[in-house]
């Protein structure tokens, strides 16, 4: 597939660096150079996600930015350094934030200490490499994945001038060979990623952040005494070629190594020398700083010495020394291609400097930052003795990814899955438990019995799908999954004529009688119920002999139902949350009986859970999911990508009741789930959340 290109290209001119409509991110994008490529692409058009690791204040940089631009700036806090976390992250900023697409990614974030290099401890180097190496790889490969799978993407990555030349006088092999590494990664990922995605770099000079602005004085005047230019570049003055490199009027660009604002020259571009006789030459060291020279006039080369050998040749080499530096003549091969860049001679390299004191310069994270909050593995107890995990696996919807999702979700820790017949998804859920090499014993399942089922002579051999399709011999759990019930059949929504739901003549308390029986047969370890009202509850414990072990029902943020849920606690019947996120799930949106209401601020959107994320080290989702697991329910989140299954399952830890208290004051009494009209019965007629219900069909 050729490079992309735009389906017009006689658009004027600066229409051509719009961003209007993209959906970009900036790892490292709360200071220095990275806020102002996130305004820049914010004044551009595109809505910005800003990844940032220890920043405080990277939300109300967002929100500033958004108010000041009109578009969507959102901060999310992650590591580069760590490739499932990072790869979380850009999933999530694609899923959530770009509604399922992400157009323009900057890796930016890096760190920069000066350390000379027989003074290296292993912690420290590997802290350098990680950032500004690992963190651009695994940075880039998370993009890369959602860009191939798009179809095309925009991957740029802030290097350094120090990729091509080693800054003087302060020691910074790991800083230098990390940024060369990252630039080189750049132009291998160019290559590799034609068919689908762009990749450029960006080399900076010395640029006035705070990075720069914490060196001694005397350091500073050393580097404006090598800069041709007189001045240091301003983060602003980089924000324009950022925004050109992801627009469409560079879109033939791409395996470009920008240097702005070099340390040798004003506006210096790589270069690529091709071969000279049998000389390879890089750079020379000597007692003078770094230097060297290429038999081309007038280009000096900057970097590291190196060269190679050609094995039929002459083995002596020469080191000659002329007025400006030295020259390596050698008689070996040259390599197929050497940076050089063309510069005036400064008088300061022939200086010997004194070696500057050891300085630690943070720009996005930090060794020390708060460390998440430890994960738990808490199990709640049943009044039936079993145990039941707090944090478990929905299988709503997706039924073609469902094999592979509930595999990962095992194999990733999960021992809670909750499913039902009418998901139409066992056989796939059923499978995906074989595949996951856990032992049955070792997982909770949980189905639910539908409603067109409901007779007392039809719940047994239902239960016999169940279990057929499950391929297990028995459920841990078997629900009730409405009170109405619906007339015998194998139609699973049976209606008249005109559209309406025909309701069967069995009462949910002959369902459960016969449920009861289930348990002694031992093909249900327990049963239960879900969405029922508290009357229908009590119903139940007036006129039969089992207590539900457990009650699913709508239970988040927005409808937290507390006297309901400690009524349930006094009685002994274990609460189990569906849509543990609320309005997140875009069914809600979309369904013919969902009221306006699900189209409100999704609720991990509330800024109340964002900031008490932060204080946890956990995303707005997982601190929804603590806040059930602290409230001694159970939640069964939904999800089939890989990041979201492992950040639910990380999502167990304890929170602090000033937390819990906050979360508690978001209760609205919205309830998204209300088929009451279509299936013509009045559900959670004595709970809240029931003004407003809509009429239309189930899909």
């Amino acid at each position: 597939m050729p490079l992309y290109q735009p389906a017009d290209l006689n658009t004027p001119v600066l229409s051509q660096f719009s961003l209007k409509g993209k959906i970009a991110l900036v790892t490292g994008g709360s200071g220095g150079i990275g806020r102002q490529v996130v305004t820049g692409l914010a004044e551009a058009g595109a809505d910005v996600a800003i990844i940032y690791h220890k920043a405080t204040d990277a939300h109300e940089i967002a929100a500033k930015i958004a108010e000041k631009t009109g578009v969507r700036v959102q901060a999310f806090q992650s590591d580069v350094t760590k490739r499932e976390t990072i790869a979380k992250t850009i999933e999530q900023i694609a899923t959530e934030f770009g509604r399922g697409r992400l157009d323009i990614v900057i890796a930016n974030a890096g760190v920069c200490q000066n350390v000379p290099s027989l003074e290296y401890d292993e912690e420290t180097w590997n802290y350098m490499n990680s950032v500004n190496y690992d963190g651009v790889m695994w940075t880039a490969v998370a993009a890369g994945r959602i860009f191939k799978k798009q179809g095309r993407g925009n991957l740029i990555i802030t290097a350094s001038v120090s990729a091509n030349l080693v800054n003087v006088p302060q020691t910074q092999a790991a800083y230098n060979s990390s940024k060369a590494g990252a630039l080189q990664l750049g132009k291998s990922l160019a290559v590799e990623w034609v068919d689908f995605a762009r990749v450029n770099c960006v080399s900076p000079g010395y640029i006035m952040t705070e990075m720069l602005t914490r060196q001694p004085k005397e350091l500073i005047d050393k580097w404006l005494s090598m800069i041709p230019a007189g001045r240091v570049c301003n983060p602003e003055e980089l924000k324009g070629l950022y925004v050109f490199l992801a627009s469409d009027a560079a879109c033939y660009m791409t395996g470009f190594g920008e240097v702005d604002g070099a340390l040798y020259s004003v506006t210096s571009r790589v270069g690529v020398v091709p071969r000279y006789g049998d000389y390879t030459v890089m750079a020379a060291w000597n007692e003078r700083g770094v230097t060297g020279h290429h038999p081309y006039k007038d280009f000096e080369v900057h970097g590291v010495f190196c060269w190679q050998r050609n094995s039929n040749s002459p083995t002596s080499d020469t080191v000659q020394r002329s007025p400006t530096g030295y020259r390596i003549l050698s008689t070996c091969s040259i390599m197929a291609s050497i940076f050089v860049l063309p510069v005036r001679t400064s008088n300061a390299l022939n200086t010997f400097l004194k070696r500057t004191q050891v300085q630690t310069v943070l720009s996005s994270h930090s060794q020390n930052a708060r460390r998440a909050a430890s994960t738990r593995s808490t199990r709640h107890t049943l009044n039936t003795g079993a145990k039941i995990p707090a944090i478990g696996f929905g299988t709503f919807q997706d039924a073609d990814a469902q094999v592979d999702a509930v595999s990962r979700a095992l194999k990733a820790g999960c021992r809670l899955i909750d499913t039902a017949r009418v998901y139409d998804v066992e056989k796939q859920v059923g499978q995906g438990i074989k595949e996951s090499g856990v032992a049955r014993e070792e997982v909770f399942v949980g189905t639910k019995l539908w409603c067109n089922n409901f007779h007392p002579d039809d719940v047994e051999s239902a239960l016999d799908d169940s279990l057929r399709d499950l391929d297990t011999p028995y459920v841990d759990l078997l629900m009730m999954h409405y009170p109405c019930t619906f007339a015998r059949g194998e139609d699973r929504f049976p209606r008249d004529a005109d559209g309406k739901m025909i309701l069967g003549k069995t009462s949910f308390v002959e369902t459960w009688k016969a449920m009861e029986k289930l348990v002694k047969t031992g093909k249900t370890k327990a049963i239960g119920v879900s969405n029922f009202s508290k009357g229908e509850i009590q119903q139940l414990l007036d006129q039969s002999d089992t207590v539900p072990a457990v009650h699913q029902m709508e239970v988040h943020p927005y409808l937290q139902q507390k006297d309901f849920n400690a009524w349930l606690r006094s009685k002994g019947i274990h609460v189990v949350q569906f849509s543990p996120l609320g309005n997140m799930n875009d069914f809600y949106r979309n369904t013919g009986w969902s009221k306006e209401v699900s189209h409100m601020t999704r609720v991990t959107d509330q800024p109340v859970l964002q900031e008490i994320g932060k204080k946890y080290g956990k995303s707005p989702v997982q601190v929804v999911l603590a806040w059930a697991v602290n409230s001694g329910r159970s939640a069964i989140p939904k999800s089939v990508i890989d990041w979201q299954i492992q950040q639910n399952l990380e999502a167990d830890f304890e929170m602090a009741a000033e937390d819990m208290e906050k979360i508690a004051e978001l209760d609205i009494k919205a309830r998204f789930n209300d088929p009451s009209l279509d299936y013509q019965w009045r559900l959670y007629s004595d709970l809240e959340g029931t003004q407003g219900a809509v009429e239309g069909k189930t899909h």
